[in-house]
């Protein structure tokens, strides 16, 4: 994998995945401010949890050829089937999902990066 890429995913990681409409999870939980009906928020207002509130503490390699599948109106049984389920406390009516991965940089050390939905 490419530093580039590493960099673009690490990119929507901490700036958030702020344009997906996730069909089936609207409902009340949610970290980020502002969240419209489309699933949109302002970058500023993109709230990341805790790393150590993770039921999965360990996060995942994501597989990049999935990752690039994640596209604005992807429903919650695709993102389960692409990337797993999230790996902090969302419930069914979550209005985001967060995650956490692992990549491996130039120097072949582990990257840590959230990534949320």
């Amino acid at each position: 994998m490419n530093n580039s890429y590493i960099n673009k995913v690490t990119g929507l990681g901490v700036l958030g995945l702020t344009a997906l409409a996730m069909t089936g999870c609207v409902g009340t939980k949610h970290l980020s401010a502002g969240i419209n009906d489309a699933g949109q928020v302002e970058q500023e207002n993109i709230v990341f949890p805790d790393l150590d509130d993770a039921w999965q503490k360990s996060g995942q390699f994501p597989n990049s050829e999935n990752l690039e599948k994640i596209k604005p109106g992807i429903d919650k049984d695709d993102l389960y089937d692409l990337i797993g389920a999230p790996h902090f406390s969302e419930r069914h009516k979550a209005r985001e999902w967060d995650y956490i991965f692992k990549f491996y940089d130039e120097n072949q050390d582990i990257k840590i990066c959230q990534y949320k939905v």
